[in-house]
């Protein structure tokens, strides 16, 4: 299973909030033993920032599930913090760790910043 984190041309945040979707994401991903990739070819940066030798596996663009958006449509008086919490659970307990699947997204969720910040 590969795991994207990519940045694209809806996100929100700014660099350093895809890189703290980015930590927390890479921490679930060795947990569930999982790739975890960094794209960065969807931002200015890109040009200056190199993958190296590594290959990112395809995916398609316009199917890069936005942490963001699925959390800002369900029920709003779920917190934030638990609708983050359910989309990443969705995901765990929906792939098969073994396949060659990759999953695109797009994320900035760190779960400690909801616990000092409450929204």
């Amino acid at each position: 299973m590969n795991l994207v984190q990519c940045y694209h041309p809806d996100f929100s945040g700014g660099i350093g909030d895809f890189l703290r979707g980015a930590c927390y994401l890479q921490k679930i991903a060795t947990q569930q033993g999982w790739k975890f990739y960094l794209d960065w070819q969807h931002h200015p940066i890109g040009r200056y920032i190199s993958n190296g030798d590594v290959d990112l596996p395809d995916y398609n663009k316009s199917q890069v599930l936005d942490f963001e958006m699925l959390a800002l449509s369900m029920q709003e008086d779920i917190p934030m913090k638990i609708r983050y919490d359910t989309i990443i659970k969705r995901i765990c307990d929906n792939v098969d760790s073994n396949s060659d699947q990759t999953i695109a997204v797009s994320s900035f969720h760190l779960p400690d910043l909801y616990e000092k910040h409450p929204l």
